[in-house]
């Protein structure tokens, strides 16, 4: 059993809006999540179940969760876990205290990097939290990123504002992570596509 640590999370590729026709012709193989505009949480649950919240250079994040959310958090995940996520709280007035969750690197001293993301989905389901397709409008929640067919996340990435959803992360179901020790590593299996900056929001 190893032990919890930071790992410095995947990035995605930049794709071309152009290019999402590929994705689509293989709804077997990809799927795609909403690329909302916060900062990158790496969650981590380590052996003594002391929570830590990191950001994508391995820093501690400034931000104090508040104790509703530490408390979820370390009742739903076991020691020597590390979740890979968003946290909405300081780039948009409107949405506070919002942390959503779309990955699983370390899972009960269990590294998963080499298990393709299907298999780490299903992992990230098993967790007692909600399932979205973005945040609510007000009030805070942990949740979990809903994955759907490229084409219906990027209908819904339009219908909110571009300072909510940048746009749409499309995920190889049969890929490995890229996560490591050294910084920014390239995803293999996530491409980022980005919406145009205009949008507006339909409840």
């Amino acid at each position: 059993m190893m032990q919890a640590q930071y790992f410095y999370p995947q990035r995605p590729k930049l794709c071309a809006r152009s290019l999402m026709g590929r994705f689509e012709r293989e709804p077997r193989r990809w799927l795609a999540e909403l690329k909302l505009n916060g900062d990158r949480c790496v969650v981590v649950v380590t052996k003594a179940r002391e929570l830590q919240l990191w950001n994508r250079h391995g820093e501690p994040l400034k931000y104090r969760p508040p104790k509703w959310m530490k408390d979820q958090l370390l009742d739903a995940l076991p020691a020597n876990t590390v979740l890979d996520g968003e946290l909405m709280h300081a780039r948009v007035r409107e949405l506070k205290n919002c942390l959503a969750l779309f990955d699983v690197i370390m899972y009960n001293g269990r590294l998963l990097i080499t298990e393709p993301q299907r298999k780490r989905w299903s992992v990230l389901d098993s967790f007692i939290f909600p399932s979205w397709f973005a945040p609510p409008r007000d009030g805070g929640v942990v949740f979990i990123l809903r994955r759907m067919p490229v084409r219906v996340a990027w209908e819904r990435a339009l219908l909110f504002p571009a300072t909510w959803v940048e746009g749409i992360v499309v995920k190889d179901k049969t890929a490995p992570a890229s996560v490591g020790l050294h910084r920014n590593p390239t995803a293999e299996g996530w491409f980022k596509i980005r919406r145009p900056k205009q949008g507006m929001y339909v409840m």
